[in-house]
């Protein structure tokens, strides 16, 4: 479960943040400061037998991130600026692993140059069709992020150092601001 909450959180953010290939296009997404829609993760971890799937929805707003697990498990997420909570029943609780602030904020905010800092971003393609691969640039535990998409991400495949790997896919997107 640390593995899920903490790759997720990078991840997502980091999708979100990646709408087009024109710095305009991308900031665009970002005037738009509550959103919601559909989410489906399917992780393959190098330690378990068979892959894991998870769904659900989720929705950006006040510079938050709410998800709500519907399957294998029922889970609520809390991610701000202070760190990830999660809540199965009852109050949202702490989770207690490892929480980069600051990349939350950049993705969260859309902070492309400071990004630009921790990930070299190679875009390819037009507003049609597009990949982004986003290769850290210091020891995250990810080799490598690849996002693509049309008009808003489509999909996101992260292959981490230890040879496991998540693939995020987004639909039904709604903007409601």
């Amino acid at each position: 479960m640390k593995a899920f909450c903490r790759y997720f959180c990078y991840f997502f953010l980091l999708s979100l943040s990646l709408k087009a290939m024109d710095v305009a296009q991308l900031k665009e997404i970002f005037s738009h400061h509550y959103l919601k829609g559909d989410f489906s993760l399917d992780r393959v971890d190098v330690n378990l037998p068979i892959p894991m799937r998870f769904e659900g929805v989720f929705e950006i707003k006040n510079n938050q991130l709410f998800v709500q697990v519907r399957t294998p498990l029922q889970m609520n997420l809390r991610l701000d600026s202070t760190g990830v909570f999660y809540q199965t029943t009852g109050d949202y609780q702490r989770f207690n692993g490892e929480f980069d602030s600051a990349l939350f904020n950049m993705a969260i905010n859309f902070d492309l140059l400071s990004l630009g800092q921790y990930f070299s971003i190679r875009p390819n393609g037009d507003e049609k069709y597009w990949t982004v691969q986003l290769v850290p640039r210091q020891n995250m535990g990810i080799s490598v992020i690849e996002i693509d998409g049309d008009s808003f991400i489509k999909s996101v495949f992260v292959k981490e150092a230890n040879g496991s790997s998540n693939t995020l896919r987004l639909s039904s997107i709604k903007f409601l601001d």
